[in-house]
């Protein structure tokens, strides 16, 4: 078959380190608009203070802070009033992470919301460190309570043992991924004939946790006859970094395109970026399926997208946040996971000549009224 083959895309310098270093000290009062129509809490006297550390500004991370914000205005804590934010972004710079644990103390706040995988990962070896060498008394240990979203792998991480059980150290939250096992059986029932499926990932913790799992899933009877082939391409630093590692992926879409039957968007930053979604497409015939709703309703090309909400996701985290605040006690906290949703492309199936079951497709179109 013909490829569809494009020009190479110009290279962009990763940002430059200065830049970072000024995100840092961002208020949140320059991040979020105070709310107009504020309900919920009937009325307090209490302020409650929230450090928010996203992995890295843009996509899936402003999503799920937005919505988070939205629904604790709900619940009644009003930014600026009786809500105050603290923000700050790594640029997916865990090095940053240390500035920060420097600058703040967790103990000055209510809550801590680590918005990230690279977020998470940072500030849980901070934090074990310095309670391990005694620098952070236990008593005050106590007092950090860090609450997680967007996060891959949350046990593999060290952060919590089991989902919906109670936390054994200072962390809970909302993971972020679908399944390994479930998204091949979802392409499955679109694609019964699927045998070789190429993964092209940058080397983010994310995605080195998230293709542990996705082997093991192979290791299922009914997968055991689907062949991933990855490719793995250096981790860019930096806000903008994906831009590098999408120029990276480029060769490899080209090199793998006609040996494999589909292609998967890889758990990582990379892979929830239009500039990804709209590369692979543009340069490949075997589909893509991707990790967000974005990529099929504003049609950047993906085939199908099985995908956890990072609005429901944000909202999650906001009701863990608002029984915390209102007295329940952390360890009653449990960490959990939101509802695996799909989406599909109806002519990019028809384009390429795949008749969606019945059963895919109301799932699909009931998803597609959420949010």
């Amino acid at each position: 078959m013909p490829k569809l083959y494009s020009r190479r895309p110009k290279q962009h310098s990763p940002p430059d380190f200065l830049i970072i270093l000024a995100l840092l000290t961002l208020s949140a009062t320059f991040l979020f608009a105070a709310p107009d129509n504020p309900t919920g809490l009937d009325s307090t006297d209490r302020d409650f203070k929230i450090l928010i550390i996203d992995a890295q500004q843009g996509e899936p991370y402003e999503s799920f802070r937005l919505a988070m914000l939205d629904e604790l205005d709900r619940l009644g804590y009003i930014l600026n009033d009786n809500l105050h934010i603290q923000y700050y972004s790594l640029g997916n710079q865990a090095s940053l992470a240390q500035r920060i644990w420097q600058i703040e103390d967790c103990t000055a706040y209510n809550a801590v919301v680590l918005n990230g995988t690279i977020a998470a990962m940072a500030f849980i070896e901070l934090f074990q460190r310095d309670t391990a060498a005694g620098l952070l008394p236990k008593k005050n240990g106590d007092q950090c309570h860090f609450f997680f979203g967007n996060q891959t792998d949350p046990i593999s991480t060290g952060l919590i043992q089991a989902f919906y059980q109670a936390p054994y150290s200072q962390f809970t939250g909302v993971a972020y991924p679908v399944p390994p096992a479930e998204r091949l059986r979802l392409i499955r029932q679109l694609l019964p004939e699927v045998r070789t499926i190429g993964l092209v990932y940058t080397s983010m913790p994310q995605s080195l946790d998230y293709n542990e799992h996705l082997r093991q899933a192979l290791k299922e009877p009914d997968l055991a006859d689907i062949q991933v082939i990855f490719r793995e391409i250096p981790f860019v630093p930096g806000e903008f970094g994906y831009r590098r590692s999408i120029q990276l992926a480029w060769q490899h879409i080209l090199e793998l395109d006609p040996q494999v039957d589909a292609f998967l968007s890889p758990m990582d930053q990379m892979g929830i970026q239009e500039e990804y979604v709209r590369m692979v497409s543009n340069n490949a015939q075997s589909p893509l399926f991707g990790i967000s709703k974005l990529e099929i309703s504003e049609g950047w090309g993906s085939l199908m997208s099985s995908y956890t909400s990072t609005h429901e996701a944000g909202h999650l985290l906001a009701g863990m946040l608002h029984q915390f605040l209102q007295g329940e006690a952390f360890d009653q906290i449990y960490p959990g996971l939101p509802e695996t949703k799909l989406c599909i492309n109806p002519s990019v199936a028809e384009r390429l000549g795949i008749t969606i079951p019945p059963e895919l497709l109301a799932r699909a179109q009931d998803n597609s009224k959420d949010e």
